[in-house]
Formats: structure tokens, C-alpha cells, sequence
């Protein structure tokens, strides 16, 4: 995998699993740019644990950078849930703030000037989009449903008149 990123840190983020699920705990090794491994070795748990960080690059220059990542495990799956690419403080003046996702700390920082970094949160953005798409399909549900409950009024009550004999309009066909 490759990251173009300028003056950043890069973190990876996955799922822990139960071993009464037959899920082994996960054993992983990293590698930015050719250096040497880091590894990440969960302990066993009872429940599932997401958002939980598996690597921790150091600052990142700007450029092209390539990650290596081995699954140790061969004999189970190693499940990511997402990168996350945060900028780093470079004597800029910025604020921070930070989230709680199932026992995990993510802090993002916003700097007051534009440096070359750029910061991504799939998880989060995500859940946004998710959001979005949930409220754009129950909105548009709704409002079928009300037209159509208009569209069925309206005939309903032109039936009905039909079967009293009055009619809003009169129709000739002429002379047989």
C-alpha cells in the first residue's frame, strides 16, 4: 500500500474478537519505508473490540511512503477497520479535540493555516454518510407515502360521488 501524505502520522485501526467465536487474537507486523517491524499482539477478550489501534507511524515527511502489513496468524483473518491519516503539530497554533469510540481515544487536530497534510477518518465520515443515506430514504418514503395517500383520497371520494349519481361535470355523447 501506498500513502502520499505530507507531515502526518498514520495509524491503523481493527477488530479484536472473542476467542469463544473461534477467532484467534490478532498477530500483526508493520513496516513504513523499508524500516524495521513493529508488531502488535492482542490479548485474548471475551467480546468483540473495535476501533482498537494496532500501529502508530512516526511523523511522516511529505512524499510517497509505503506500509507493509503481515498478518502473523495464518491460520486467521486479520480484520482492519480503517487508516486514519491525522496532521501533525508543527509549531502552527491549532486546536484539538477527541472522541471516544468503544474504549479507544482518537484525537484529531485542526490547524489554523493550510499545511500540505491532510486528515482522514473513514469511521467517522462513514457513520455521516450512513446517516445521510438513512434520512434521504425514510424522507423520500415518507413523501411517497402522503402523495399516495392523497392520489387514494381523491379517488376514493370521486368513487363515492360516482355512487350517489352526482357528478362534478356533465357528458354527452349526442344523438344514437
Amino acid at each position: 500500500m501506498e500513502v502520499q501524505v505530507g507531515y502526518a502520522t498514520l495509524s491503523i485501526f481493527g477488530v479484536v474478537g472473542p476467542t469463544s467465536s473461534g477467532i484467534d487474537p490478532p498477530h500483526s507486523a508493520y513496516s513504513l519505508d523499508g524500516r524495521k517491524f513493529e508488531y502488535f499482539n492482542a490479548s485474548e477478550t471475551n467480546s468483540f473490540q473495535y476501533n482498537q489501534r494496532f500501529y502508530l507511524s512516526p511523523s511522516l515527511a511529505n512524499g510517497s511512503h509505503s506500509l507493509t502489513v503481515t498478518n502473523l496468524q495464518s491460520s486467521s483473518v486479520l480484520y482492519l477497520d480503517y487508516f486514519l491519516i491525522a496532521p501533525v503539530n508543527n509549531g502552527l497554533s491549532s486546536s484539538t479535540s477527541s472522541q471516544m469510540h468503544s474504549g479507544a481515544t482518537i484525537a484529531s487536530t485542526t490547524p489554523s493555516s493550510t499545511p500540505a497534510a491532510s486528515s482522514v477518518a473513514m469511521n467517522d465520515s462513514t457513520s455521516r454518510c450512513t446517516t445521510a443515506i438513512v434520512a434521504s430514504v425514510l424522507g423520500t418514503i415518507i413523501l411517497g407515502l402522503v402523495l399516495f395517500g392523497i392520489i387514494w383520497l381523491r379517488r376514493r371520494k370521486k368513487r363515492k360521488s360516482k355512487e350517489h349519481g352526482i357528478s362534478s361535470c356533465t357528458y354527452s355523447r349526442g344523438f344514437t
